[in-house]
């Protein structure tokens, strides 16, 4: 990963619309949420903490994860100004095990972060280390909300996000080959545009997320085209939306933190 995120700092906020997008999804990601067996929830690749924090205020119990200290530290800095503000720790999606979490009934890897794995031995890590921090008892589980383009459309794309403040970001898709694609973000103020930085992502296909869960371990996996649960379409450009789970026979472990 390069250094994107550290480059945008707070600025990371000004790109998306927090406000219209936890209206939108909070509801639709707790009706997930309600299938597992408690309250506790990890928010892999946290970002800013928006997500992690709303879920905080709507009674969860929660920690945020995520590879960016600059990330992180915002996120702290948010939390300070919630009245059930959540933990924030530094841990990446392949080493999930090295926060200090015992038991958490869910899982949220959302917001295209899964593609910053870049081959198969990286996901496979990842689940694993999902499925490590994931309770014994009872049913837990794991969301996934990732970009999917349709193979036709595997072409440059450009998006122009214009702010209130009159910052502009712009981010370029230009795909490498079936699997890759770089992602090219820049700001632009003032007339001056300045490239924060290029990123590799891959592009995960459902059958292989499908067949990696189960491989490690995961027994109940769907999988939908959006977070309100309607159909997935290889067809279209949209998101692939992953639910696993991980059934058990217990009661719940309370030893989340």
């Amino acid at each position: 990963m390069s250094d994107i995120y550290e480059n945008l700092g707070s600025d990371y906020d000004l790109m998306i619309n927090w406000r219209k997008r936890l209206d939108r999804d909070l509801p639709l990601i707790m009706r997930f949420l309600d299938r597992v067996s408690g309250r506790n929830v990890v928010d892999a690749a946290c970002g800013t903490g928006k997500l992690t924090i709303a879920l905080s205020e709507a009674g969860y119990q929660c920690i945020g994860l995520d590879i960016s200290a600059a990330m992180i530290n915002i996120a702290r800095d948010h939390a300070r100004r919630s009245e059930s503000p959540p933990r924030f720790l530094t841990a990446s999606l392949g080493k999930l095990t090295s926060a200090p979490i015992r038991s958490a009934n869910a899982v949220l890897i959302l917001g295209n972060s899964l593609s910053y794995l870049h081959n198969d031995e990286q996901l496979r890590q990842c689940f694993h280390q999902v499925r490590r921090i994931l309770a014994d008892n009872g049913k837990s589980g794991l969301l996934i909300q990732n970009r999917y383009y349709a193979p036709g459309a595997r072409t440059p794309t450009r998006i122009v996000t214009r702010t209130e403040s009159d910052l502009v970001f712009i981010r370029e898709h230009r795909f490498m080959d079936a699997d890759m694609y770089e992602m090219v973000l820049s700001r632009e103020s003032d007339g001056e545009i300045e490239q924060l930085g290029v990123d590799r992502l891959r592009h995960w296909e459902p059958e292989l997320l499908t067949c990696t869960l189960k491989n490690c371990g995961f027994d109940t996996i769907e999988i939908f085209g959006s977070l309100d649960g309607s159909p997935f379409s290889p067809e279209k450009n949209g998101d692939i939306i992953c639910w696993a789970e991980k059934c058990n026979a217990k009661g719940i472990k309370e030893d989340f933190l």
